[in-house]
């Protein structure tokens, strides 16, 4: 199946969104560390920085595997929909 102007619109559509998913889950998982990590009063003097390393690695891979997800999901998507070129350009080799 041919991809069309309007079917090329829809797949750069589709990136976008799922970019603009993807900074939210990133923006979240640093917010999230940055309230643990400072926002206790009297804690933050104790901080060991292999703690702080590992909170920072665990907000990462969170990030990271919503990342992926929401990859996947938008390849699974254009590939049920059978348009093989948009497939091609969004998931080389597959």
């Amino acid at each position: 199946m041919p991809t069309t102007t309007g079917g090329r619109a829809r797949i750069d559509a589709r990136q976008k969104k799922t970019a603009e998913i993807i900074q939210q889950e990133v923006s979240r998982e640093v917010e999230h560390l940055l309230r643990l990590l400072f926002c206790q009063p009297g804690k933050s003097a104790g901080l060991e920085l292999e703690a702080v390393e590992m909170a920072i690695r665990s907000a990462m891979h969170q990030a990271g595997a919503a990342a992926l997800s929401q990859r996947l999901q938008l390849i699974l998507r254009v590939q049920r929909s059978g348009n093989d070129r948009a497939l091609a350009a969004i998931a080389p080799g597959i």
